[in-house]
């Protein structure tokens, strides 16, 4: 039998452990879940203060949120189908969705109004983002091209065009001198703002999905329908390492705001937390009941929101030891 003065250490040194500074057992907490869909929640945003949630959902529909409590804030409808994009706008004033109804839709987040259309693909929309500067928008789609929009006026700066598949997944490199698309074609592009192809990254089997730049653009991580994810120099264009460990597809990828970690979102239900230098994997997310669609850090990088095919998102306690 065990002494009882021994088990009231343990119990001590277990909430020192886990309420202490450090919060060990507070990674992977849920900390907040975010229902309301009545379909897949194919995409996820954290607005600039960490303060508010965006989703986007095959049910047509965006819905604003409060990250603290929950509540809905806002339902953003005007899509005439799903919802597969969705993003924050730079100063916290506008949120951007793109549509299977081949559109994207710049809202003011306050009022719930639209403020542009920009109408000028021939496929549904895959991905939206703006310019670290908020002044460009850009959309990639299933007509295979990604089109750089003026955000203000909605007019056409400027069309990429070079892919042989869907272009599933765009970003701007964090100078906003630079974007990169991903496609069914198995292949991530690297453009200059002008549209002219930098560099073309070869390496993964199946569709990349999802494509996210380091803080300081120097890498680029790309997730893939073959299970992996790939970390690339966008100087050189050379494969620095993979991330393997899903047991499906991964859907979304995600880089944390100290360069230091990554994030997976998978069909196998979970999102993996990695080392980005080494490919360690740190923590695994399990709780949705569904595949898990997108995932996002907080602009600290102690929160991390994933979105699923269960109809939820989920806000998670991401924080590591110090």
């Amino acid at each position: 039998m065990v002494p009882k003065q021994t088990l009231i250490g343990v119990a001590v040194l277990f909430f020192v452990f886990c309420a202490g500074p450090s919060r060990v057992c507070g990674v992977g907490q849920q900390e907040q879940v975010f229902r309301g869909h009545t379909a897949a929640v194919f995409s996820v945003a954290f607005s600039p203060d960490g303060r508010e949630v965006l989703t986007g959902s095959l049910d047509n529909t965006a819905a604003l949120w409060d990250a603290k409590t929950g509540e809905r804030i806002r339902l953003f409808v005007g899509h005439q189908s799903a919802v597969t994009a969705v993003a924050f706008s730079p100063n916290s004033e506008y949120i951007l969705t793109g549509s299977v109804d081949t559109t994207a839709i710049l809202w003011n987040k306050v009022t719930g109004r639209r403020r542009q259309v920009y109408d000028g693909h021939k496929r549904w929309l895959n991905a939206v983002a703006f310019s670290p500067d908020g002044r460009m928008v850009l959309t990639g789609a299933r007509d295979r091209k990604a089109i750089l929009w003026d955000t203000e006026l909605g007019l056409k700066l400027q069309t990429f065009e070079g892919h042989t598949g869907y272009v599933e997944c765009v970003a701007f490199r964090p100078d906003g001198k630079a974007v990169a698309t991903g496609s069914a074609d198995d292949t991530a592009i690297l453009w200059d703002i002008q549209g002219r192809m930098l560099k073309r990254l070869v390496g993964h089997s199946s569709i990349i999905r999802s494509l996210a730049f380091s803080p300081d653009g120097s890498r680029l991580l790309t997730g893939s329908l073959d299970q992996t994810a790939i970390l690339w120099e966008v100087a050189t264009g050379k494969r620095l390492r993979a991330f393997e460990g899903h047991a499906d597809r991964i859907y979304g990828v995600a880089f944390g705001p100290d360069g230091r970690h990554v994030l997976t979102a998978s069909a196998d239900k979970t999102a993996i937390l990695w080392e980005a230098g080494t490919a360690r994997k740190v923590h695994t997310f399990v709780g949705h009941r569904g595949a898990v669609m997108a995932v996002v850090f907080r602009h600290d990088g102690r929160k991390i929101l994933t979105g699923s095919s269960d109809r939820a998102a989920i806000l998670w306690d991401a924080t590591l030891p110090q």
